[in-house]
């Protein structure tokens, strides 16, 4: 939360007064050390987490895409390390790298979303 925080201000959403009391708020609740929810992945996988796996799993990117976009953006580092980082499952981004990729069309229709679409 805190990092968050910091980075709106930095990116000028909101300014350093609003940053100040934001703060000092997350101070006067105790939060400085640990944050509302930080333990809350010791019981189980994180909506990233689940995220992250079922969009690999299920093949909606590729762990090739997702490495590449990685390091594209600054972050070459092997994808054990990234497990690591976003504590995901062992070896999920050693991942064959093709596989059940399919159009946003078939898999709207697949979840029976695309009634909605006009």
């Amino acid at each position: 939360m805190q990092a968050i925080i910091r980075r709106l201000m930095d990116l000028g959403c909101i300014t350093r007064d609003s940053y100040t009391n934001m703060m000092k708020r997350i101070s006067m609740n105790g939060w400085r050390q640990a944050e509302p929810h930080d333990r809350d992945s010791e019981k189980g996988e994180t909506l990233f987490q689940a995220a992250m796996n079922t969009l690999i799993k299920d093949g909606h990117i590729t762990s090739d895409r997702f490495m590449r976009d990685l390091k594209a953006n600054g972050l070459p580092i092997s994808p054990t390390m990234v497990e690591q980082i976003l504590d995901l499952e062992v070896d999920l981004l050693k991942q064959p790298t093709a596989r059940n990729l399919i159009s946003v069309n078939e898999f709207l229709h697949k979840n029976k979303l695309d009634s909605n679409i006009d």
